[in-house]
């Protein structure tokens, strides 16, 4: 009311709104008072309701933490490879709860924080959830391994790509490795005894490297008589594009190794010279350019230089030379002699 007769005094007039509202506190102070405590009381109860729910939730929080432990201690008696898939889905399990407990202890210590109170903390969860990191590493590895070398296996052995399975094996292996030392560490055997199958298995499977890698050379994929070749050779029923590792090993090829060494690495050196004589002189031959001239009487056209073409034709005839000096130039011989044929006749005719 007094702030009222101030704004009056020094002529400044109220809304009619702020007015009613000053003119009802004063007249009405016991309808506030009571108003404000009804409000605090309710403030209140909530505040106690929403304290019984977190006190609630902590305490079912802290008997999932204690289920989480036995469900660790449980995993870290598993000790057969062989179950890896099993094994995987129970650690992917537990993980994914550690991983939801963090955020619901982060959601508890935000509702903590609102009301001033200190923020729980659980250090067993912490301590549960870094002894467990190396159990799911190693679960990861054992099902991402198994999973990959089962992809690897049964798709159409044309379609891998041997440097890049060449590169997840080794990821493999290095984390088997570091994983052994780290359960040597805390003396746990049956997680070495799982390191050491898993290691077992890999080295196992990279037995298959050699077939993998030469029949993946790009001599075999491209040049499907190679393959046809080649298979007859080792007497070997085959179909390229359907062929996969498990079925060749089926065949027992690893017993034709050196046979398929053999011919793949011939196979490759004749590829090379194809691709060399493609790449080097006929690609090239196409986008010569002749520097060309109009004849000032005749309707027609002269070469106004021919040192540049003079120069791309020796070196040509050069290649060539080289490439049939190669003990691996049979494949190709017609085609590059058809090829020194033309060029010669074009350097002849650059002479006259």
């Amino acid at each position: 009311y007094e702030y009222i007769l101030i704004m009056e005094q020094y002529g400044e007039q109220l809304e009619e709104d702020a007015m009613i509202n000053f003119w009802l506190l004063k007249v009405c102070p016991l309808e506030v008072r009571i108003g404000y405590n009804e409000g605090k009381k309710l403030s209140n109860y909530h505040e106690q309701a929403f304290m019984h729910k977190l006190e609630e939730e902590k305490r079912d929080f802290e008997s999932d933490v204690s289920s989480y432990k036995f469900e660790f201690d449980q995993l870290k008696q598993f000790a057969d490879y062989s179950k890896v898939s099993e094994y995987a889905k129970v650690s992917e399990n537990l993980g994914n709860s550690f991983d939801n407990a963090k955020l619901k202890l982060k959601d508890f210590n935000r509702r903590e924080e609102i009301f001033g109170i200190t923020p729980t903390v659980y250090e067993n969860l912490d301590k549960l959830i870094e002894e467990f990191a190396p159990y799911r590493k190693l679960w990861d590895t054992g099902f991402y391994f198994d999973s990959h070398r089962e992809t690897w296996q049964v798709s159409p052995l044309v379609k891998l790509n041997y440097k890049k399975i060449v590169q997840e094996v080794e990821k493999y292996k290095k984390n088997t490795v570091s994983l052994i030392r780290k359960f040597e560490e805390d003396e746990n055997l049956n997680a070495i005894k799982v390191c050491g199958q898993m290691k077992d298995e890999i080295a196992k499977f990279e037995t298959n490297f050699v077939i993998i890698e030469h029949l993946t050379k790009d001599a075999m994929v491209k040049k499907p008589n190679n393959w046809k070749s080649l298979f007859a050779q080792i007497q070997i029923k085959s179909v390229q594009q359907q062929d996969t590792l498990q079925s060749l090993l089926q065949l027992n090829i690893l017993e034709r190794v050196d046979d398929i060494e053999e011919f793949v690495t011939r196979a490759e050196r004749e590829y090379t010279l194809d691709q060399k004589l493609t790449k080097d002189i006929l690609e090239k031959l196409k986008y010569i350019k002749l520097d060309l001239l109009a004849h000032p009487i005749a309707n027609s056209w002269i070469l106004n230089s021919v040192d540049d073409l003079q120069s791309n034709l020796d070196e040509f005839l050069n290649s060539v030379l080289m490439m049939k000096q190669s003990p691996y130039i049979a494949p190709i011989k017609k085609k590059l002699e058809d090829v020194e044929k033309k060029l010669i006749g074009i350097d002849d005719m650059l002479v006259e």
